[in-house]
């Protein structure tokens, strides 16, 4: 009887276990792959019309051209996806961004407030 008590008590915590580590979900599970070279599409700004564009290197480290009517601004840092934010740490700051591809080559960047933008990748290398 002990012994029945005992394989009881040692399936149902190895059952408990599995279903546990069956509903975790990690980023890994979700992760957005962005390394490249990527161009906006057209959107107004402060500044007049401009076009952005990225490279994200595969070690963490990004660097950003926005070109306009009226100035061209770059910028430099580290990025890290999380499942679909984009979080960004350059020279002006910390920004994250909500992320998700579409077809195929369209990354699309929501910054809130309205502010969607979709960038294809480019055929310039890092």
């Amino acid at each position: 009887m002990n012994r029945i008590l005992i394989w009881a008590v040692l399936l149902m915590s190895v059952a408990t276990s599995c279903a546990r580590s069956t509903s975790r979900t990690t980023v890994a599970d979700h992760h957005i792959n962005i390394t490249g070279y990527w161009v906006s599409d057209a959107f107004q700004t402060q500044l007049g019309r401009a076009t952005e564009d990225f490279c994200f290197a595969s070690n963490g480290v990004f660097k950003s051209r926005l070109t306009s009517e009226g100035a061209t601004l770059n910028d430099t840092g580290r990025y890290r996806v999380e499942g679909d934010l984009l979080i960004l740490q350059g020279s002006t700051g910390m920004f994250t961004y909500r992320i998700s591809l579409s077809e195929p080559g369209v990354l699309i960047v929501d910054a809130g407030d309205d502010d969607v933008r979709h960038y294809r990748r480019g055929t310039r290398r890092c």
